[in-house]
């Protein structure tokens, strides 16, 4: 019977544990397809609308704030450097009435980062298979484009993005679940381990 369960138990532990300790990325429920779609969606070529700075090519408040939220994103049980948020942070400070192509770059960045950041937190990062369950793909509805448009023009990004977390009970106490451990984790002095 443990033999049996054993793959599972340790398919879990990797999942929950594998942020903690920064070990590598498992592949996640993102499709780069999608994403390029979204993107490119957003901002066509030719176009120059931007959604993430202001006129003066600084970060919108909106930027700002989901710049805050991925860097904070391991209270929602990811990842930051999935995103590259310290990154995008440092170049975001340098922004103001920058050349055009760095405004560009970052904003079409941003956008590729974003949306690979909310489609973690309305399907998750791991695959239900990869975990041993057999369920249906979840898909966002409306689709990508338009939740990065919304969250553009978001009065209160935090709310905005708890909307596009599973509303499952189960969900909100995986999640204490996770502070709980990580702050344990980050208590935990090595001298402290056994072995």
């Amino acid at each position: 019977m443990t033999a049996f369960l054993r793959p599972s138990w340790a398919a879990w532990l990797g999942i929950v544990l594998g942020p903690l300790a920064n070990g590598p990325v498992v592949a996640g429920t993102v499709d780069e397809s999608e994403i390029r779609i979204a993107v490119d969606s957003l901002h066509p070529a030719g176009t120059t609308r931007r959604y993430w700075l202001d006129a003066a090519g600084r970060p919108s408040r909106q930027a700002l704030a989901l710049l805050a939220e991925m860097q904070d994103a391991a209270v929602r049980g990811l990842d930051p450097q999935d995103y590259g948020a310290a990154e995008l942070r440092r170049r975001a400070t340098g922004l103001g009435l920058a050349k055009l192509d760095t405004a560009d770059a970052f904003e079409h960045d941003f956008t590729h980062a974003l949306t690979r950041f909310i489609v973690h937190l309305d399907r998750g990062r791991i695959r239900p298979e990869e975990a041993g369950y057999a369920l249906a793909p979840r898909r966002l509805s409306p689709d990508l484009a338009e939740r990065l448009r919304a969250l553009s023009a978001a009065a209160d990004v935090s709310a905005s993005l708890d909307a596009l977390e599973p509303r499952y009970r189960h969900f909100a106490l995986l999640k204490l679940a996770l502070k709980h451990y990580r702050a344990l984790a980050a208590s935990v002095s090595d001298a402290m381990l056994p072995g």
